[in-house]
């Protein structure tokens, strides 16, 4: 093959590499692919890559084309300002940045890869414009499920994801659960402090019910003061201990501790155990809030479990 065909080979099969990059569903495929593609068309192995603000931060090695993840803590990797490629001896760095994303490619090389990566310049630079383009396009997707004020999923993205668990247990029983939670005094407070502190509050809120439910559940912020939990693999007894410890959890809490304010509040729960009854999320979620709209005319701060329409 000639010299012009073997080039004309490369540039085809990075291309082909680099749809590949674009188009992973998840970050973990994304360095899996970027590792291949360094592994292939360059000298030298990727030993690192470091995803710093959201907490990612990844060793990858490639002994024999098998690759190795291991998590690494976050004070590992250190990044430096610039974003582009830079040259030292024996080693060479892709930083690439994003508004919410830096990610660095560390590359160690042998003296006689340091020409060849220096005459690849150009490859590195495309590479490190796909590893841009599939960060920002990863945070538009996370941002299309996120509340914009608590982070939490918002109120699609949850609807989405009940239809899609109802409709995997016409095929086989996959038992979930719903929480409807509602804060019982946040109007109070908006009145005493501010609009300002009830959002605050919010955000805190939020956090910490992602913080003390399992990783595998799903918390969204229906609206308002709302907040809706999707308990996966749960029944009515395990529906209920987690909503009773979260309970036990917010009442406990001081909120707003930075602005010495040191707010207390109260929230009231309802509980839906999916049945073949329900039929869309809409319906499951609704009986969720019957359930805890009891709770509000009992007295609220309190937990009630859906038993069917009376």
């Amino acid at each position: 093959m000639s010299s012009q065909s073997k080039k004309l080979c490369l540039g085809t099969n990075l291309l082909s590499g680099l749809f590949k990059i674009l188009n992973c569903a998840n970050i973990e495929d994304f360095f899996l692919e970027l590792t291949t593609l360094f592994d292939r068309y360059f000298a030298a192995r990727l030993k690192s890559v470091a995803v710093i603000n959201h907490q990612l931060h990844y060793t990858v090695r490639s002994y024999k084309k098998k690759i190795i993840f291991k998590e690494q803590p976050a004070e590992a990797e250190t990044l430096k300002n610039y974003s582009g490629i830079n040259f030292q001896a024996g080693q060479a760095t892709v930083t690439v940045s994003t508004a919410d994303y830096a990610v660095n490619f560390n590359l160690l090389l042998k003296k006689r890869e340091h020409e060849l990566f220096k005459r690849r310049t150009l490859f590195l630079e495309t590479i490190a414009a796909a590893t841009r383009l599939f960060f920002v396009n990863h945070e538009l997707q996370l941002s299309s499920m996120r509340d914009d004020l608590t982070r939490a999923h918002n109120q699609n993205y949850l609807k989405k994801i009940i239809d899609n668990e109802i409709e995997r247990n016409k095929r086989a029983f996959m038992p979930f659960s719903i929480i409807f939670m509602d804060v019982d005094n946040l109007k109070e407070i908006n009145e005493k402090y501010s609009h300002l502190t009830g959002s605050a509050l919010l955000k805190e809120l939020a956090e910490l019910l992602i913080t003390n439910f399992r990783k595998s559940d799903l918390v969204a912020r229906f609206g308002g003061d709302e907040f809706v939990i999707v308990l996966f693999n749960a029944l009515e007894m395990q529906a209920l201990k987690a909503c009773q410890r979260i309970q036990k959890i917010i009442n406990q809490h001081l909120f707003c501790q930075r602005e010495n304010l040191n707010i207390k509040i109260t929230a009231s729960f309802g509980i839906a155990v999916y049945n073949s009854g329900f039929s869309s999320a809409d319906e499951i979620i609704k009986a969720a809030d019957l359930a805890m709209y009891q709770v509000k005319q009992k007295g609220r701060n309190g937990i009630n479990l859906y038993r069917g329409a009376k």
